[in-house]
């Protein structure tokens, strides 16, 4: 368990979604970090995420990587 405290870019909006037992959540917005904030790990499938004084669990995370195979920022769809 980390925690990491860095800026981010937040985009707040409302989707719904299904998850792969077919129960419907509601994505509340996303959070984009520049670089890799965990790259000891191979997969991130749970966990928080606060901006400001709101936290939110993590429905969703990637990591799209540049031509050379590091990893350029990391998204978090978040519920």
């Amino acid at each position: 368990v980390a925690s990491v405290k860095t800026k981010c870019m937040w985009s707040e909006h409302t989707k719904r979604v299904y998850t792969k037992d077919g129960k419907e959540v509601i994505l509340c917005g996303q959070v984009i970090v520049k670089g890799d904030v965990a790259p000891k790990l191979s997969e991130i499938s749970s966990g928080t995420v606060e901006v400001g004084k709101r936290v939110m669990k993590i429905h969703e995370a990637s990591r799209p990587r540049n031509p050379d195979g590091t990893v350029h920022h990391t998204v978090f769809k978040l519920i």
